[in-house]
Order: C-alpha cells, then structure tokens, then sequence
C-alpha cells in the first residue's frame, strides 16, 4: 500500500511543480493544446493460477464439481486486454517551434481477462473393425473423445490515466515523444466464467457420426466477483504524423502510434495482489486546439 501512495504523490507534485514552473517563466500558464481519442491493447505478465484459486472465485460451481486429476492443464497468463480512452492535454500557452512538454490527463474503459485455465482430455477407443470388399483388410474405428473446460477471469475497470510528455514540436509534420505516467483503474464489473464442451467423432470418419450416441454438447456458468483495482506506473515512447501542412482542419489533426511499457500491481478481492510488468500499444487521433503557425 505504501508504494501506491508514493506514486500518487509524485503524480501530483510533478503535475503541480511543471504548471508552476511554466507560469513563472512564460507569465501566460497552460492552457488545453489537444484533445484525443486511443484505442489499443494490453500484454501483462503476472504468476498464473490454478484449479484451486478458480474455486475460490466460483466456489459454487457445479461444473467444477468432481475429480480432474486425469486432465491436461494449460494456463493462460498473458492478461490480454482491450481499451478505450479519451483526454486532453495542457501545454504552455505559447508553443515552441523545437520542442513541446504537456501533462496528459485521460479517462479509460478496459475490458480484460487476466487469466484463465484450460483443462483438456481426450479418450481414444477402438470399438468396431471394418473389412474392405476388394482387399480384404481390416480397418479399425476409433472413437476419440475430446473434453474441455474453459475458466476464466472476466473485468471491466474504469482507469484514470495521468502523464508529462516531452516531445519534438507538435508543429512539425512528424514528432517523436516520451516522458513518464501513472494509472489507477477500478474494477467496476467482474465475473468468472466456466465453459464445458465435449466433442466426440469416429477414425476414420464414419458418416454423420452413426456409432456415436451424443457427439457435441456445450454448457457454462457465470458468477460476479467482488470489485479490485489497479495501480501502475509506465514509460510512454510515441511517434505522431500530422494529416495536412494548409488545410484548415485536418492541419489540427495527427495520426498516433505509442507503446508504454510499464509494471502494474492487480489486486483481486478473493485471491490478493498480483504484479508483473506490461506492455500496451495504442493508436489514436489528435486534435491540436492551439494556434498553429507555418510548418516546414
């Protein structure tokens, strides 16, 4: 708890110390240069979990119920993610022509399934032989059995998202930048999900599965989790192209592509803290509000 606390602290100090700095030296302060809009996605790595942390999570399952000691285990521990953010950015009031820093401040829908277990089975059984007419062999049937249990872990967290950014100018037709951030998310919705398939066919093929009494069938369960929440800090590194250098409107708009690399601290109410570092990608629109001079 105490590093988190830490985090927020500098957050705010540099925030504040970097709005103070530009009004004393500038007499004219920051004001909103950009407004935007990202979309991208999340690899994070963290220690996986097991049959056991899953029944904690659902530990009213009926599909978790019984003995899996026979099944094959395959855990998932990437973290995959999908996000949404929109927000804006205060720069000086008068922007330089060689260099740029602006605080970003933005708002984040994240849906995301930070893990999940596979369990897999299959069965093979030779039960019939068949002759051929011509040559007289023989050919055995199998029938092959397939079992798979899907868990996993489903949230939608609410991420508030806060950077300084130092760049090449803005103005320019190409900008390169980086700079440091920190995030903090809620977990506004979670659920775990159990998926049951069983799968069964003949080999070689017989024709609309006749030896088979039951071939496919498919069953789940859904149960809500308490809430979490997310902390994290991340270094952004970024390249923006700028649409036109004459046209009224599309000359405020930039094209971006960022990468963040980070570590983050994931805390689950009914199993605890997991950490491990991460890597996001984003693309996204930028729109300059400010007054744009003459480009090269």
């Amino acid at each position: 708890m105490k590093y988190r606390s830490i985090l927020l602290i500098i957050t705010v100090f540099c925030s504040t110390y970097i709005m103070k700095a530009q009004t004393d030296s500038s007499g004219r302060g920051m004001t909103i240069s950009e407004v935007y809009f990202h979309y991208g996605s999340t690899f994070s790595g963290h220690k996986s979990i097991g049959f056991e942390d899953f029944k904690k999570l659902a530990p009213m399952s009926v599909l978790m119920a019984g003995d899996f000691s026979d099944f094959s285990y395959w855990s998932n521990t990437d973290g995959y993610n999908a996000n949404v953010n929109m927000g804006l950015s205060l720069s000086p009031t008068v922007q330089n022509e060689k260099y740029d820093m602006k605080i970003r401040f933005d708002l984040s829908f994240v849906s995301q399934t930070p893990f999940t277990l596979i369990l897999q089975k299959t069965d093979r059984t030779t039960f019939d032989t068949l002759v051929s007419n011509s040559t007289g062999k023989k050919i055995p049937v199998d029938s092959i059995k397939n079992w798979t249990k899907t868990l996993s872990l489903e949230t939608e967290q609410l991420e508030i998202n806060s950077s300084v950014i130092f760049s090449t100018s803005p103005l320019k037709r190409w900008s390169f930048y980086g700079g440091v951030g920190f995030f903090g998310a809620y977990t506004v919705y979670a659920q775990t999900r159990i998926e049951n398939q069983y799968y069964a066919y003949t080999d070689p093929y017989i024709a609309n599965n006749t030896y088979i009494e039951t071939p496919f069938f498919y069953e789940s369960e859904v149960f809500t989790n308490n809430s979490g929440y997310t902390f994290g800090g991340y270094i952004p590194v970024g390249l923006s192209f700028r649409v036109s250098k004459n046209q009224k409107f599309w000359e405020r708009m930039s094209i971006i592509y960022e990468m963040q690399f980070g570590y983050q601290d994931l805390f689950i109410s009914e199993l605890g803290n997991f950490s491990g570092a991460f890597t996001r990608q984003k693309f996204g629109l930028r729109f300059n509000t400010g007054k744009l001079p003459d480009v090269d």
